[in-house]
């Protein structure tokens, strides 16, 4: 073996690596939201009316109900679309057309 030396990185932490900032909506911090759903919330500071503000409500709303259920806002689309696409899907592998065509 050659005489390399190996760094040392046990002074990293990589197991909380990926948490989210969540702010926290009640006193005791029971209810926790992920803070990109406040981002909603810019567009009302820049067009102050009572329909950006329900539109900003409803996307907080749909976040915070995500981030209740566990699911991230990715994760959340790819289970919708493949609720959307159901079950069945046709082939496009041409092995499998090509068996198809031969064996009936």
């Amino acid at each position: 073996m050659s005489d390399v030396e190996l760094q040392d990185y046990s002074y990293l932490r990589w197991h909380n690596s990926g948490a989210k900032p969540k702010l926290g909506l009640a006193p005791e911090g029971s209810i926790q939201v992920d803070a990109s759903a406040f981002s909603a919330f810019l567009l009302l500071g820049f067009f102050p009316s009572e329909t950006t503000f329900y539109t900003s409500l409803s996307i907080f709303a749909v976040l915070a109900g995500l981030e209740y259920l566990g699911y991230t806002l990715p994760v959340a689309a790819k289970k919708l679309r493949g609720f959307i696409a159901g079950k069945r899907r046709g082939t496009t592998d041409i092995k499998l057309r090509r068996r198809r065509l031969a064996y009936g």
